[in-house]
């Protein structure tokens, strides 16, 4: 999704826009949340939805003018994409990253009368079949399950303006109605400014890479 929140001090002002690369990113979506971005920046915004599996949108984003009038907003396809399809016009280095806003947690989840009653279970049958990888094999034990949402902007967006955004964005997000619209749609709370974002997105970009590697995985 992309998303413009820019006030009227240091561009011309105009309607930003939002656009949306997956569905759940949909949840973003709503008057509580615009109205506060509105409030703050004195102009309105505009949601623009993405369909095609979020690359589409994604490139949209990527080609988009680096003014910040446009924001993407958008869960972890934007790093894995890369890493199966080649020349997909668009790298994580792109982007910066304005807030992380939120993750949602996953669970492993059987029928209740199902084989598998433990997660060792499946595990071992994997393990007797021998095409199956299983990255505890390939020595990844710690793997996590729970996508986030982050906002970025074009890598090449003034540092004024991506510094403003993120303010905004971080007193948009402690806005009681928004936290609860975000959390209503089981995501946890985040609330992270670019810095640390920046840290915790490298290091899941160079897990995935590492995973992809380790699988021998090649882009096509």
């Amino acid at each position: 999704m992309h998303s413009s929140l820019i006030a009227p001090t240091i561009r011309p002002k105009r309607a930003d826009r939002q656009s949306f690369p997956s569905r759940r990113s949909d949840r973003f979506d709503g008057p509580a949340d615009r109205r506060e971005i509105n409030r703050q920046h004195l102009q309105s915004t505009i949601v623009v939805n993405k369909n095609g599996g979020g690359a589409i949108g994604l490139k949209a984003v990527k080609d988009a003018p680096a003014d910040g009038y446009t924001l993407l907003i958008t869960p972890p396809p934007l790093v894995l994409i890369p890493l199966v399809r080649k020349n997909i016009g668009f790298a994580l280095s792109d982007f910066t990253p304005v807030n992380l806003i939120g993750n949602t947690p996953s669970a492993l989840i059987v029928k209740a009368d199902a084989a598998w009653q433990s997660v060792e279970q499946p595990v071992a049958d994997a393990k007797e079949k021998p095409a199956t990888i299983t990255l505890i094999e390939k020595g990844y034990p710690s793997i996590e399950a729970s996508p986030w949402f982050v906002f970025f902007v074009r890598t090449e967006t003034p540092r004024e303006i991506t510094n403003k955004l993120a303010r905004a964005i971080r007193e948009a997000v402690q806005d009681k109605d928004i936290t609860a619209k975000i959390e209503k749609g089981s995501i946890e709370i985040e609330n992270r400014g670019p810095e640390e974002t920046a840290k915790i997105l490298a290091t899941f970009n160079q897990k995935w890479t590492d995973v992809a590697k380790s699988a021998k995985i090649v882009a096509e």
